[in-house]
């Protein structure tokens, strides 16, 4: 018997750096348990359960993907990506991706076409924006910017071309109506992050959206994309800069080096201060707090936590609105420095390690060719020796 009503999509669009990397850790270790509950994750995530597949149709959907550098094209990916909603049959389906956030609306339309008649609800994470003002500059910061953060808050505040990107992707409002212009207000959905309590709230909101009981996944190592101390951002910066026109793009390159080396393994390990707004801004996030709480309400969206997390608190301001002291820059060079030559000795000794197993291994190889060489009759060999000696001869035929 055919089911009551269409299974649904779930499109997790964002916001960026609203706890996003955390429901995803959740999500892709729960892969079966989900699937028990009747929801399946696109595009399937692979024997890693990763988020490369996603984003890889988050870059598909923005036209972002390069040919001779991705090796599928946008077509490409977006048809796999279609084929996974299908394959899933009548179970609801997840796509959770955090950049979906910057989509146009031709881009909003192209990919929800991939899922099919199914019944789409849009789903948006969201918190105060005193907190995602600061959070952003650092994120820019590990993807190869060198804007100092007092320009960045000042471009913010002004909505000038510097941080188009950061509006493209956290202005709350415009990203719900470029996703939810074609859809009921009950399927766009809006889940605040808590602003005090912890984790736990934020996956019992998430996932109630999504009909999935949260007390029965089990909690995986959870993955977070968590910021850098304002020190250790400065210096990130600093570097930055130092790097002229090496290392240009994110995707070319300083990703491997610049990210998830330098950053995530050395700097993120010294914890530190995070960056915070001065409290000259205060009232500004007030004010944009009360403006996107009465867009949501306005447009009837469903509304999974309390628009009261989006005001800023107390805490979230500096009242020094000083510099990043350059001895603390130093100092934060120096241990990251030690910790890198440390790292660096350990690797070599690995290193030494596989070549000295190489060379034995093929020292052993050599041996076995030579006894097998040595077994071999002189018939054989001389056989052998014929055979070569007349292919080696141009055939003349018979007369």
């Amino acid at each position: 018997m055919p089911p009551s009503s269409p299974p649904r999509a779930f499109v997790h669009v964002g916001l960026p750096k609203t706890g996003t990397s955390y429901l995803q850790s959740l999500v892709w270790a729960n892969l079966a348990e989900l699937r028990q509950q009747g929801l399946v994750v696109v595009p399937d995530p692979g024997p890693t359960a990763q988020g490369k597949p996603g984003a890889d149709v988050m870059l598909a959907a923005r036209g972002r993907l390069k040919p001779g550098r991705d090796p599928l094209t946008a077509e490409e990916v977006l048809g796999r990506f279609a084929d996974d909603v299908a394959e899933a049959g009548d179970a609801d389906v997840l796509l959770s991706q955090e950049q979906l956030a910057g989509c146009t609306r031709e881009q909003v339309r192209t990919l929800l076409e991939r899922f099919g008649d199914r019944e789409v609800h849009v789903v948006a994470t969201a918190r105060a924006v005193s907190r995602q003002v600061p959070s952003a500059w650092q994120e820019r910061v590990k993807t190869r910017s060198t804007t100092p953060p007092e320009d960045f808050v000042k471009a913010v505040r002004d909505r000038t071309e510097e941080a188009h990107g950061f509006w493209r992707n956290q202005d709350l409002p415009a990203v719900l109506a470029r996703w939810g212009h074609t859809l009921p207000a009950r399927q766009v959905h809006v889940v605040t992050v808590p602003a005090t309590s912890g984790s736990d709230e934020l996956a019992a909101r998430f996932f109630g959206v999504l009909g999935v009981d949260h007390r029965t996944l089990r909690a995986a190592e959870a993955r977070s994309n968590s910021s850098l101390g304002a020190v250790q951002a400065e210096l990130l910066r600093r570097v930055n800069v130092a790097l002229g026109d090496r290392l240009p793009k994110p995707r070319l390159g300083y990703d491997r080096v610049g990210r998830w080396f330098l950053a995530d393994k050395f700097l993120l390990a010294q914890g530190g201060t995070p960056p915070l707004l001065p409290r000259s801004a205060e009232e500004w996030c007030h004010r944009l707090a009360e403006e996107w709480a009465t867009t949501v309400r306005e447009a009837g969206y469903d509304v999974a936590g309390d628009l009261a997390d989006l005001q800023p608190d107390p805490s979230h301001f500096a009242d020094s609105e000083a510099d990043v002291a350059d001895t603390s820059v130093l100092d934060s060079a120096v241990r990251a420095l030690a910790d890198i030559l440390a790292f660096r000795h350990e690797e070599l000794a690995r290193l030494d390690a596989l070549h000295a197993r190489v060379a034995e291994l093929e020292t052993q190889l050599q041996a076995q060719l030579g006894a097998q060489a040595q077994a071999v009759s002189p018939s054989a060999m001389e056989s052998t020796r014929r055979g070569t000696w007349r292919a080696r001869v141009p055939w003349r035929g018979r007369r």
